[in-house]
């Protein structure tokens, strides 16, 4: 096999973006225990192949008044966001034997071993551990990691079951995570953060969520801490994001159900008005007929044939109205098909641009950073190791033609900040001359120098100089803005 270095730009793009297929369960075999609000119940769990390997779950089940307090424990987990996707949750579930569930809320793994106490009003259910991309559906994914098992004989009376039925809303990238680890420098909540305000701006269509704009900000802001103060700066941020973008795709949820309700709401009653109408149609004719002694035969002659080009007509027009909703449901499936694809897609481009250079997501788009040793030293011209990342970044972009790039030069100060300004724009110009030359078409490439105007770090050291030599490459859709204008210094 030849030497990855040497592989076309294109099939370097194709082993970044790569998708792997993901199994889905069908049923899932569980134990309903009857507690009798008496004594705890220790509940074994027994794990997937989905789940991490060697992870371990039981829960503690303890009567509490009117309620059934529950003591989830486990060993050896990895975040749900290492599933992709838009998977971002693991959610605990009480399941009773008639189908019926209830989500009892959300195990927050964010270390390997911890506890989580949740509770409900039932006193005979079996449990459930899934993925999910939020907290607080309706019903179960079929991304399932741990099912509930029986307790010790002697300890609570349980019967077998099997649940069905369970919805295909998780999408993970990645079929299970037993082998998997963190790997990434950014913190898994500032990931799941990010995933989460993503998913609600998919949802949200053309009205916005109430939570959504707080998110934003509080996204934003981890973000900014992430830059500016490194791996557990964002945290608190971070999950404020997380929290309200869960309400957010919730809200969305709800608005969706709706929707769906009232549409068959005015279906029905659309039915029942055309049926009153036909059913009077069908009396005045009965009356007419019955008022025209001397016209009878005749009349019911006539009423006949008009009774059957009614049943044609209605005929016609049902398997109309049907093959318009087969058609409808079938255009909405492929919408939603093709919605899951982009989501993915750009989740997959992400970590394809993060091959070629450190990349981070910002409201403008994918922001790869160039360093400035990529370029030979006060020149505009780039090092081997320099077109090497930019034939790379070529690649990917061709593969995702509906994308477009924005290249912004910066660099440290300089004694004559117009010879600064100059010599970023040179650079820049020369990446996009170079994204021209591998086929990226001319009117999806914009680029501008800033010179040392935006500077990322202090110029008081030799790194934050270093840092501050740098070309930005923000990959998006659509017209790519320029960043917006610096907010001044503060006064000393």
């Amino acid at each position: 096999m030849a030497p990855r270095a040497a592989w076309p730009a294109v099939l370097l793009a194709a082993v970044a973006l790569g998708f792997f297929p993901v199994a889905h369960a069908a049923e899932v075999p569980l134990y309903e225990v009857v507690f009798d609000g008496k004594s705890a119940v220790d509940i074994p769990f027994v794990a997937t192949v989905r789940a991490p390997a060697g992870a371990t779950l039981e829960a503690e089940v303890r009567p509490d008044g009117a309620r059934t307090r529950l003591v989830f424990s486990w060993r050896k987990m990895k975040p749900a966001i290492l599933f992709g996707g838009n998977v971002t949750s693991y959610v605990a579930w009480a399941v009773a034997r008639d189908g019926t569930v209830e989500s009892l809320g959300e195990l927050g793994v964010g270390e390997a071993k911890g506890e989580a106490t949740l509770a409900t009003t039932r006193n005979a259910f079996g449990l459930l551990v899934t993925a999910e991309p939020v907290p607080g559906l309706p019903r179960p994914s079929d991304v399932v990691l741990f099912t509930g098992g029986a307790p010790k004989p002697g300890k609570a009376r349980s019967e077998p079951f099997t649940l069905a039925g369970l919805s295909g809303t998780a999408k993970p990238q990645n079929a299970t995570i037993a082998t998997l680890e963190w790997t990434r420098r950014d913190p898994v909540e500032l990931v799941k953060a990010r995933t989460l305000v993503a998913l609600a701006e998919a949802a949200k269509g053309d009205r916005e969520l109430r939570a959504l704009p707080d998110a934003r900000a509080a996204l934003g802001r981890a973000e900014a801490s992430w830059v500016r103060e490194g791996a557990r700066a964002p945290a608190d941020e971070a999950r404020q994001a997380a929290f309200y973008a869960s309400e957010a795709l919730r809200e969305a949820e709800r608005r969706r159900a709706a929707e769906e309700a009232a549409r068959l709401e005015a279906e029905r009653k659309a039915r029942e008005a055309a049926e009153r109408e036909r059913t009077a149609d069908e009396a005045d004719r009965q009356r007419q007929a019955e008022a025209t002694l001397a016209e009878v035969e005749e009349l019911r002659q006539q009423a006949l044939r008009d009774q059957e080009r009614t049943r044609l007509a209605n005929a016609a027009l049902a398997a109309t109205t049907a093959q318009l909703e087969a058609e409808r449901l079938a255009l909405a499936g492929r919408e939603a098909e093709l919605g899951r694809e982009r989501a993915a897609l750009a989740g997959r481009l992400g970590e394809a641009l993060g091959t070629v250079a450190p990349t981070e997501e910002t409201l403008r788009g994918l922001v790869v950073v160039i360093p400035g040793a990529s370029f030979e030293a006060g020149r505009s011209a780039l090092t081997a190791a320099g077109r090497m990342a930019i034939g790379k970044l070529s690649g990917i972009l061709l593969m995702v033609p509906e994308k477009n790039v924005r290249i912004e030069g910066h660099s440290e100060p300089t004694k004559n900040a117009q010879t600064a300004r100059k010599l970023a724009e040179e650079r820049a110009r020369a990446v996009a001359d170079l994204l021209l030359e591998q086929g990226v078409a001319d009117e999806r490439i914009a680029y501008e120098g800033y010179g040392a105007e935006r500077p990322v770090a202090p110029n008081a050291t030799a790194e934050g100089r270093a840092a501050n030599r740098r070309l930005e490459i923000v990959v998006g859709e659509g017209t790519i803005e320029a960043p917006p204008p610096l907010e001044p210094a503060p006064n000393p």
